[in-house]
C-alpha cells in the first residue's frame, strides 16, 4: 500500500506571492487613502489567506481527498483577487492623485509598481489558466479509466488534520476526514490496440515509458505496427497496451509520492479495472524498465516476458546518476514555478528532449501530441515529483531484489543502444539485472544510436518484441 507524505496537489507558489503583493499593498501603502475600500479589500484578502494557510497545512499533515475542494479553493482565491485588483484600477488612482503628500511619494510609486507587477501576474496567470482548461479537451487515443487506490499516512497519524478555520469547513461539508487510510480514486489514460506479428500470444504486451516521458513514445512503434496486414508473413493477433502514469499526458494528477512503489500498484490497479488480459509481456524503456522488474519480484506468474530497453537498476544509486538526478530535480523545478506565467507554453520549442520535449528530429503525429501535454500544469510538476521519488523508488527495488526468493524463469531481451553499452550500462545495470532475474536472456544492440530508442529505433524495438515472443512461444 502506497504511502502519503504531501498533498496531492502543491498550490502555485507564485499565486500566493500574488496575494502577499495584494495584501500588502492594500494594508499598508493605501490604508490612508481610501479606508473605506482598503478595509473591504483587506477583509476578502484576509480570508484568501485562510486557504493559503489551509494548504500550507495540508502539505504538512496529509493529502487532498477530492478535487473538487482543491478548484474550490482555487476559484475563490482568482474571484478574491479579481476583485482586489478591480478597486484598485477604480478607486485607487484617483484617490492618491488627489491625496498623496511630497513625503509620500516614494510610498506611491513604490504602489503604483507593486500594484502593476500584481496586475500583470494575475492577467497573466488568468491566460494561463484558461488555455489549461481549453487543453483538457483534447482528445485522447485510448481511455480512461477509474482506479481507486488505498492510501496511508506514513506515520500513522490521521491523514487530515483539521488545524485551521478552512480545514474545519472541509470536514463540516463531508470533504475532508481525520482518518489514517482513504480510498482515492483517479482516471489513467490506457491505449490497447490488436497488431499483427509473426508469433502468437494471447495475454498482452504492456508499454511503459522513461522518464518523464508517456504514451505519445510508442506512437512510432504503432504506426510501424498499424502498417502490417493479416496474413503472410503476419498471421497472428496480438494485443499492445501503452498507459500514462498519473500525471502524464491524458492521465490525471498522481498522489505524492510519484515513486516506484505507487506507480506500480497504480499500474496493476489499471490493468485490472481495465479487464486487461493476460498474461504479460512487459516492454519498458529506461524507467519503464523498473517496473517491470518490480512485476518480476511480485508476480512473476502472471510475466511471461521482459523487454528493458536501456534498463534502468539499483546500481545507478553508486554512481554519478545522483549528481544528475539531482540536475534534474533543480530544472523541473524552476519550470513548473514558471509554467502558470505561460512562460513554459512559450519557451516549449526551445527545450531540450530530455526534458521530454520533442526536437526537430520528432516527427508528427508524435510530435504535436506530445507538445500540446507537455504544455500542461501536470508535466513539469509530475516530472519534478518523480526525480524526487526516484531514488527511494530504486532503494525500494534493492530492498526487493535482496530478500526476494523467486527463482521463476522469465524470458528477457535487452535492447542496448550505443550510448548505454559505452556508458557502462552492461557492466553495471545489465550484470545487476541478469543475477536478480531468472530465465533466458537475449542481448540486441543498436548501433550508432542514442538513448531515445522508442522515439529513433523503432524497427529495432520491434525486432526485440518479435525475439521475444518467438522465445516465448518455443
Amino acid at each position: 500500500m502506497p504511502h502519503l507524505t504531501l498533498s496531492d496537489q502543491k498550490p502555485i507558489a507564485v499565486f500566493d506571492v500574488l496575494n502577499a503583493l495584494n495584501i500588502f499593498w492594500t494594508f499598508v501603502l493605501f490604508r490612508r487613502f481610501y479606508k473605506k475600500f482598503s478595509i473591504f479589500g483587506l477583509g476578502i484578502q484576509i480570508f484568501a489567506l485562510l486557504f493559503i494557510v489551509s494548504r500550507w497545512l495540508d502539505d504538512q499533515n496529509g493529502i487532498r481527498t477530492n478535487n473538487a475542494a482543491y478548484g474550490l479553493e482555487w476559484m475563490v482565491e482568482l474571484a478574491f483577487n479579481g476583485i482586489s485588483v478591480g478597486i484598485w484600477l477604480v478607486f485607487g488612482e484617483s484617490s492618491l492623485k488627489n491625496r498623496v503628500k511630497t513625503s509620500q511619494k516614494v510610498y506611491y510609486w513604490l504602489g503604483k509598481v507593486i500594484r502593476g507587477l500584481a496586475i500583470l501576474m494575475f492577467v497573466a496567470i488568468l491566460v494561463e489558466s484558461l488555455f489549461q482548461l481549453s487543453q483538457n479537451s483534447t482528445p485522447q487515443p485510448g481511455k480512461l479509466y477509474s482506479i481507486s487506490i488505498d492510501y496511508r499516512s506514513n506515520s500513522g497519524e490521521p491523514i487530515f488534520e483539521s488545524d485551521s478555520i478552512v480545514s474545519s469547513l472541509w470536514s463540516d461539508l463531508g470533504v475532508r476526514e481525520e482518518i489514517n487510510q482513504v480510498k482515492i480514486s483517479r482516471k489513467m489514460h490506457l491505449n490497447c490496440s490488436n497488431y499483427y506479428m509473426e508469433h502468437p500470444f494471447e495475454g498482452t504486451i504492456v508499454l511503459d515509458a522513461g522518464m518523464p516521458f508517456f504514451s505519445t513514445v510508442w506512437i512510432p512503434l504503432f504506426g510501424l505496427l498499424n502498417s502490417r496486414e493479416k496474413g503472410g508473413t503476419f498471421p497472428h493477433e496480438v494485443q499492445f497496451c501503452s498507459y500514462d502514469r498519473l500525471g502524464y499526458g491524458w492521465s490525471e494528477l498522481g498522489l505524492e509520492p510519484r515513486d516506484l512503489e505507487s506507480h506500480y500498484v497504480e499500474m496493476r490497479e489499471l490493468l485490472r479495472v481495465s479487464n486487461t488480459k493476460g498474461p504479460f509481456v512487459y516492454a519498458g524503456w529506461s524507467y519503464g524498465t523498473t517496473l517491470a522488474q518490480v512485476f518480476y519480484h511480485l508476480d512473476a506468474d502472471n510475466l511471461k516476458g521482459m523487454v528493458l530497453m536501456d534498463p534502468m537498476s539499483t546500481t545507478q544509486l553508486q554512481n554519478q546518476f545522483v549528481d544528475y538526478l539531482q540536475s534534474g530535480i533543480s530544472s523541473f523545478n524552476s519550470l513548473r514555478m514558471i509554467y502558470p506565467f505561460g512562460l513554459g507554453r512559450l519557451l516549449s520549442d526551445n527545450l531540450p528532449l530530455e526534458a521530454g520535449f520533442p526536437d526537430e528530429r520528432v516527427t508528427e503525429p508524435m510530435k504535436s501530441s506530445t507538445l500540446a501535454n507537455c504544455k500542461k500544469f501536470n508535466f513539469p510538476e509530475t516530472a519534478y515529483r518523480e526525480l524526487l521519488g526516484l531514488e527511494d523508488g530504486l532503494e525500494h527495488l534493492r530492498v526487493l531484489e535482496d530478500n526476494s526468493t523467486n527463482k521463476t524463469q522469465v524470458p528477457t531481451v535487452l535492447l542496448a543502444s550505443s550510448v548505454f553499452e559505452s556508458e557502462g550500462g552492461m557492466e553495471l545495470n545489465w550484470k545487476r539485472i541478469s543475477e536478480k532475474i531468472g530465465g533466458w536472456k537475449k542481448v540486441l544492440v543498436v548501433e550508432k544510436s542514442d538513448h531515445y530508442l522508442p522515439l529513433f529505433n523503432v524497427n529495432h524495438v520491434l525486432n526485440s518484441i518479435t525475439v521475444l515472443l518467438e522465445r516465448i512461444n518455443r
